[in-house]
């Protein structure tokens, strides 16, 4: 079997250790590596499943954030807009407001 993710490399791990346990006699040397790996894998899985659960956090994170730009930039819009009304929008007092006035020479 190809492991792509870690989930398989995991559970292909954990199959070797499991099923190689009751053999470890019949291989000399081996008892030291499959006690590295069985080891390893005490460890591997929890680390594993920390970066899947931060994953889902950082998907809802990122979609909170995006909702809220989008509507900080509308807010923008709607506020740049009603200052420039009463400023006229080609006022370079917008500037300062961090809002670009309007330049009518490029259309």
């Amino acid at each position: 079997m190809n492991a792509n993710s870690y989930a398989d490399k995991i559970d292909s791990y954990q199959t070797t250790v499991a099923n190689l346990e009751p053999d470890l006699a019949k291989y000399s040397g081996a008892a030291e590596i499959h006690a590295e790996l069985k080891a390893v894998l005490v460890d591997l899985r929890p680390a594993h499943d920390t970066v899947e659960a931060q994953r889902g956090s950082l998907r809802v994170a990122v979609k909170v954030r995006r909702d809220l730009a989008d509507k900080g930039r509308q807010i923008h819009r709607r506020l740049a807009t009603l200052v420039a009304v009463h400023t006229g929008f080609e006022n370079p007092l917008l500037v300062t407001y961090g809002i670009n006035p309007e330049d009518n020479s490029r259309r």
